[in-house]
């Protein structure tokens, strides 16, 4: 009786609620074209984005392993902290997060606070022992430390994974829903629309366009931010959101193209050259492009719509026995190859089997009753991360200390108390690259290649010659003599200048009060 006489109010109240909507509606009707003011910000935005990409791209080498993926390692520290924090701050964190927090409270930027310690452990802890080891990658210090290739290739695969399914499709979805909103587009028009731009000088500059562009980035995104506080100008804010998605997304291909080169694919062909290595860099760039946008449908369906507390779930099922089997390599020298690699391959798995039932198991709705498997109903995803972390610390323990110790060169600067250590005599580092050392560039006259023939005509020669420059496969001049090994790594770099040293601790201990205060005044 109740719910009839419910049914029947609702009813007789329906055709006067349809036009009061209407009319309020159409009194607020959203204004999908930019005015003259918001077009010449998107336009200034643009300028400068690609003048910085460019201006960075004719300033470095690119035609090098080192040059495209590293940035030559000479890079200074403005903008590679600049970098950083850009790369940090997507899409996702102005869409994805203020959602959670609509929809849970603030306490989902405990992420972003506890993310400040794992930061400064990063620079701290974890830095030095890159730097003394001489490494690329996460997977090639832990091939490094443990021995053989499993491990390496695993992680490799593994971060793919993650970056693909997680970071690069809730940022590319996130920005293209915010521009579909704003403008009233479709969303996967939007989305071809930010890749095509993004890609551009991504794909062509390298990690120096890369750092460079996010720098100029991080300088729209604070200062737009703090003028939208004040002022909305809907260029501005445009401005600003785009900025956020395109530092992240450049930072994501390079270093997704950067493992899959120099971990995946130098695996497979040990003797590549540098021309193939950056070639191959490029075209993955594309590939995660398409499977991300492949990606972004059951990006959309998961986890209520909260884009955030997607990012978080899947790195709390997948990332926390890699974490435990780094920590364990650089701090404790008895964590052996089998330890590690077994500890992976069980805490993955128990990962990937929560993760299935996540996605075969969605969260009901408010009026409906929970009938998911209690592993799922009962332990959130943080609390199951606690569990699969000291399971995983367990299983590298036990099998560690019941099997034979790693050898001297797999702890020799690899670890927190050996980074220091003295190279052997006549140690150099090993460097994969071309069998003369340098860039096997078709046509250059090293390969054989006749470099042109005559009958080719000058416009050829130079739309080739402007393809080759645009992916830094410029010829080289001249025939340059084979490259000399590279040398070790020098100690000496660790060795940090008293005054700065003292300084970098006193803002250790005001981001970390910081943190600490803000845990307590919001407790």
């Amino acid at each position: 009786m109740v719910d009839a006489l419910r049914s029947s109010t609702m009813l007789e109240q329906t055709p006067t609620l349809v036009p009061t909507c209407t009319t309020e509606s159409s009194g607020t009707q959203l204004r999908t074209s930019l005015e003259i003011v918001d077009i010449v910000v998107l336009v200034l935005y643009f300028l400068f984005v690609l003048a910085v990409g460019f201006w960075s791209m004719c300033r470095t080498k690119r035609s090098t392993v080192d040059g495209y993926f590293l940035a030559g390692k000479n890079m200074v520290w403005w903008p590679v902290g600049a970098s950083l924090f850009a790369s940090n701050v997507g899409s996702g964190h102005f869409v994805g997060l203020a959602g959670s927090g609509a929809a849970s409270g603030i306490a989902v930027t405990a992420y972003e606070w506890n993310g400040m310690f794992i930061v400064l452990l990063l620079a701290w802890l974890f830095l030095p022992i890159y730097v003394a080891s001489g490494v690329t990658t996460m997977p090639e210090y832990l091939q490094r430390r443990f021995g053989g290739s499993r491990i390496q290739i695993l992680l490799a695969i593994l971060y793919l994974f993650i970056y693909i399914f997680t970071k690069i499709s809730v940022d590319i979805y996130a920005g293209a829903m915010f521009i579909q909103q704003a403008l009233q587009w479709d969303l996967y028009l939007a989305i071809v629309g930010l890749l095509a731009i993004t890609a551009v000088y991504t794909v062509a500059g390298g990690l120096a366009a890369v750092i460079y562009t996010d720098a100029l980035q991080t300088v729209f995104m604070l200062l737009g931010g703090l003028i939208l506080m004040g002022f909305s100008l809907r260029g501005l804010m445009m401005s600003v959101m785009i900025a956020a998605l395109m530092s992240s997304l450049t930072s994501i291909f390079n270093s997704s193209a950067t493992i899959f080169t120099m971990d995946v694919w130098r695996f497979c062909r040990p003797r590549s050259s540098e021309w193939e290595l950056m070639i191959v860099g490029r075209v993955f760039v594309l590939v995660l492009v398409v499977i991300s946008v492949l990606w972004i449908p059951l990006v959309k369906a998961s986890q209520g719509g909260q884009l955030f507390i997607y990012i978080q779930s899947i790195s709390s099922y997948l990332q926390p026995p890699v974490a435990i089997v780094f920590i364990a390599g650089c701090f404790w020298k008895r964590t052996n190859e089998r330890g590690a690699f077994c500890a992976l391959v069980l805490g993955l798995l128990a990962g990937c089997v929560r993760m299935v039932l996540d996605m075969v198991y969605p969260a009901p709705q408010c009026h409906e009753e929970d009938s998911r498997p209690a592993i799922v109903r009962n332990v959130h995803y943080l609390y199951f991360s606690v569990i699969v972390s000291a399971f995983t610390l367990v299983v590298v323990l036990v099998i560690s200390l019941t099997s034979e110790p790693p050898s001297q060169q797999q702890m020799s600067r690899l670890t927190w108390f050996t980074r220091f250590d003295k190279p052997p005599q006549g140690h150099v580092e090993n460097e994969s690259v071309g069998e003369d050392g340098e860039a096997d560039v078709p046509g250059d006259g090293k390969d054989g290649g006749s470099g042109g023939t005559v009958s080719e005509s000058s416009w050829n020669q130079k739309l080739k010659a402007a393809f080759m420059w645009l992916c830094g496969l410029q010829r080289q001049d001249g025939h340059k003599a084979p490259c000399p090994p590279k040398p070790a790594v020098n100690i000496a770099v660790l060795e940090e200048d008293p005054l700065m040293k003292h300084m970098v601790n006193a803002n250790l201990l005001v981001c970390m009060s910081l943190a600490v205060f803000l845990w307590a005044y919001f407790a």
